[in-house]
């Protein structure tokens, strides 16, 4: 992993239940092995833009409705 350090655990052990609960117990941790800001290691996302969802029924048995939305 870029900018991961040689002694750097957050790459080892994975698939493992001890492994998961050891990688978040180092996110925990003051000075953690694994940065989340590390900037050789970016994480990218892209939300685009979208517009709301749209009910256009309303005529009788067909009324546009979002339940447990």
């Amino acid at each position: 992993m870029p900018g991961a350090g040689a002694g750097d655990r957050a790459t080892g052990g994975r698939g493992t239940i001890d492994s998961y609960f050891d990688a978040h117990m180092d996110l925990c941790a003051v000075h953690p092995e694994f940065k989340l800001d590390n900037d050789r290691w970016p994480i990218l996302t892209h939300v685009p833009p979208r517009p709301p969802a749209k009910f256009v029924h309303d005529e009788g048995d067909r009324v546009g409705r979002a339940i447990n939305s």
